[in-house]
């Protein structure tokens, strides 16, 4: 029924935006489902025809408890601390290789 009320679980997330927008957007209209990169809240709330669209909650990501809706197996955004490191590790590698280059071609020449 249509008044029948739900609970959900899940954490709030921002909709996601580009990084660098290329051309012009696509206009966001029926038919239904609706594809789209990166809407905004006003997109949104003109397709959905809605008079005001609520920014309490850009995005609800639903627990993968939840017994409706697809696949979630949501990720935080940005690198895991672990790829830090490797560069790092990389970064310090090149260091070190430059000075053994230096040591043995200036260093170690003959006269």
């Amino acid at each position: 029924m249509a008044g029948d009320l739900r609970r959900l679980q899940g954490r709030c997330d921002n909709l996601p935006s580009p990084g660098i927008q290329l051309g012009t957007k696509a206009t966001l209209a029926p038919p239904y489902p609706v594809v789209a990169a990166f809407p905004t809240h006003s997109e949104l709330a003109t397709l959905l025809g809605e008079n005001s669209w609520t920014q309490a909650a850009d995005l609800v990501l639903l627990d993968p408890g939840e017994a409706d809706g697809y696949v979630r197996i949501w990720a935080a955004p940005g690198f895991p601390p672990l790829r830090h490191v490797a560069y790092a590790v990389q970064w310090f590698g090149l260091a070190l290789t430059l000075l053994v280059i230096y040591v043995v071609t200036i260093c170690g020449a003959p006269p």
